[in-house]
């Protein structure tokens, strides 16, 4: 609303609050060509504050300075020239004469015989348009080089030009082997080819070829297969026509991881300063990860049985349900109507008040006192355990002493606590090279019908041991969770049985380590228990058990080194409340607990991970690994025990 106007008449107070403006109503006829605008009431929410990025931070960087290999340093007259749609080649001998340097043109186009004139064509389609005044020498000469797309060089008095000039040389060349420590010698090799380097490779191909040959008469053909395997080795050379390295040469040993380099010494300095700026140390980092499991129990159970009997009458209050016997005999049911007792029907009895056990055969007579234990179900509608007179169903509570009351109460309260600690620490590297292509290594098993295979089973977690920036933990019992089985040719079937982890099971996957000491990485943690079995195929003896998983699956998290990420609200929470009571007696306030049970039971579970990396640096020496010291005096005894 808005702002109210304080005002006062001697003895009201008054607030007046302005009206809002009305909305204005057109009334005649409406002019289409010039619509007017009609205001609405609305509310526009407040800005956010804007976003800001995280802070940018320090980069490790490494800088050299590069001579233009393509310029070449002459000296000359000054040049006036104009040429149109001249030869390249012409042209830089014109201009070579009138400085007094010799010139060749080095053409590198390969000649074949199926086309002789292709070099020819190939130099003669280089032509330029140049329009020269006093133009220095040096610069008249690199002109016509740019203008063309080809390389120059001098060589004392001699002006070399060609599309891979730079490659020729009159003097020594430099030849050096680097064996690298931790880059690999082919990713150093592509690497300098993006540079201009020419890296030759060296590819061996197999093909197999089969022949069929036929032998014998028509009548009796027979055919015999040859197989042919031939070899073929062949050189790959690649690299880029631009850049700092072009000339130089490489090629790889993947035995030793050594790159070979053959060039001009300052080529060769240059690729050696590049690849000690490839061969660094891969950083890494200690996950100190802490994972809490904590389970709280509660349970509260309060049941009270009564029962009396007077007379033929008999009431039970059985944790808080009603059943009662009025008479001597209980009413039939159904069982009764459908079939009539059978002449030879068996009854083990038990003794009741004076009686001995014994077994008797029933065809119609009188069995007072007498309980039926056994297989007295009267055609499978008899319940066990009631009294048999005349065939019909006794009150039980016929077993009773008259005119007495029997009572049973039966409270507990069960309150249990678990904690699960797992504290492990896994030294990871940022190198995602591949290990393996599906991370299952183990074995199979046997097939038949009595025997049972093992399959190779996979770690429990998103984040396997698939590649080299990741780990995984796993502490545990293996379970069989699953059970397929496949039928053999010879009838017999082989069970396969999936195995998983009912414990602990942690993945973690390093994605960078940075040099300004943040450590981006993703977990996945998951704690499983048995909670129950159902059977497997009948053909396989194994019981399938059902696991209560909680799993956390975190995506790319970037933390400090040495702060500690807490990771909670994995929260399992069950309450469950359970009465049986009498009917209007067991609501009455104090009387009704003598008539009613109870049973309650919460149980919370949580489970809290906390992370702190680490990043270890080549010189903290024994800090983690063989400088290990155990924490317990009683480990500190046994790892010093030299026995």
């Amino acid at each position: 609303m808005p702002r109210p106007v304080v005002s006062a008449d001697g003895r009201n107070l008054i607030l007046t609050f302005p009206a809002p403006p009305q909305t204005s109503t057109q009334t005649g006829r409406l002019d289409l060509n010039t619509p007017g605008r009609v205001d609405q009431p609305r509310f526009a929410p407040p800005l956010q504050p804007r976003a800001v990025a995280p802070p940018v931070g320090d980069m490790a960087v490494g800088s050299m300075l590069l001579r233009n290999r393509s310029f070449v340093n002459l000296r000359g007259p000054s040049v006036t020239m104009t040429l149109r749609n001249a030869p390249a080649k012409d042209a830089l001998m014109a201009v070579a004469q009138m400085g007094g340097y010799g010139f060749v043109y080095v053409d590198d186009t390969p000649q074949t015989a199926a086309a002789p004139a292709t070099p020819q064509a190939t130099i003669d389609s280089r032509r330029v348009s140049i329009a020269f005044r006093n133009e220095p020498y040096s610069r008249a000469v690199n002109a016509i080089l740019l203008a063309s797309g080809l390389q120059g060089k001098l060589e004392g008095n001699l002006i070399v030009a060609g599309p891979s000039a730079l490659s020729k040389t009159f003097g020594s060349q430099l030849s050096k082997v680097y064996r690298l420590n931790q880059a690999s010698a082919n990713s150093a090799a592509d690497y300098l080819a993006s540079l201009g380097a020419t890296i030759n490779k060296t590819f061996t191909t197999t093909a197999t070829s089969s022949e069929v040959a036929s032998t014998g008469t028509p009548a009796n053909n027979t055919a015999a297969s040859t197989a042919t395997t031939a070899t073929t080795t062949q050189i790959n050379s690649f690299g880029a026509s631009q850049g700092p390295l072009v000339g130089l040469i490489g090629t790889t040993d993947t035995r030793l991881g050594t790159i070979t380099l053959v060039g001009e010494s300052g080529l060769v300095a240059i690729a050696e300063a590049y690849l000690k700026q490839l061969d660094l140390r891969q950083r890494q980092v200690a996950l100190a990860v802490r994972i809490l499991d904590i389970n709280l129990e509660n349970s509260q159970d309060i049941a009270n049985s009564f029962a009396f009997r007077w007379g033929n009458n008999f009431i039970v209050n059985d944790s808080g349900q009603l059943l009662g016997a009025f008479g001597s005999r209980l009413p039939p049911n159904a069982g009764d109507f459908r079939r009539g007792v059978p002449s030879d029907l068996t009854v083990e009895l038990t003794p009741a008040q004076g009686t001995t056990p014994g077994t008797v055969t029933t065809s119609g007579t009188n069995l007072p006192g007498l309980v039926a234990t056994g297989s007295a179900a009267l055609d499978g509608a008899r319940s066990i355990g009631s009294s048999l007179t005349d065939g019909f169903r006794q009150n039980p509570g016929q077993n009773f002493p008259r005119d007495n009351f029997f009572d049973f109460v039966q409270a507990q309260i069960v309150s249990r606590n678990t904690k699960l600690i797992a504290s492990p620490t896994l030294i990871l590297q940022e190198n995602p090279s591949r290990l393996r292509d599906g991370g299952a290594d183990g074995g199979g098993g046997s097939g038949g019908s009595s025997n049972q295979g093992l399959d190779a089973y996979t770690i429990d977690s998103p984040i396997a041991r698939s590649r080299a920036n990741e780990a995984a933990v796993r502490v545990g019992t293996n379970v069989i969770t699953n059970v397929e089985v496949t039928q053999q040719e010879n009838g017999g079937t082989q069970c396969s049985l999936e195995l998983s982890t009912a414990g602990l099971v942690l993945g973690a996957r390093i994605e960078k380590i940075d040099d300004n000491g943040f450590v981006t990485f993703s977990l996945s943690p998951s704690i499983s228990a048995v909670t129950g079995s159902v059977p497997g195929p009948p053909t396989c003896t194994s019981q399938i058990s059902i696991l209560s998983v909680r799993r956390l699956d975190t995506g790319a998290l970037r933390v400090r080194d040495g702060q500690t990420l807490i990771l909670t609200g994995v929260i399992s929470d069950v309450d469950v409340a359970e009465v049986t009571k009498w009917p209007i007696l067991g609501d009455i306030p104090l009387i009704g607990q003598f008539f009613r049970g109870s049973f309650n039971r919460r149980e919370k579970r949580e489970l809290v991970i906390m992370v702190t990396p680490r990043i270890i640096s080549d010189n903290d020496g024994g800090t983690f690994g063989y400088g290990f010291q155990p924490s317990t005096p009683e480990s500190r005894q046994f790892m010093s025990n030299p026995q």
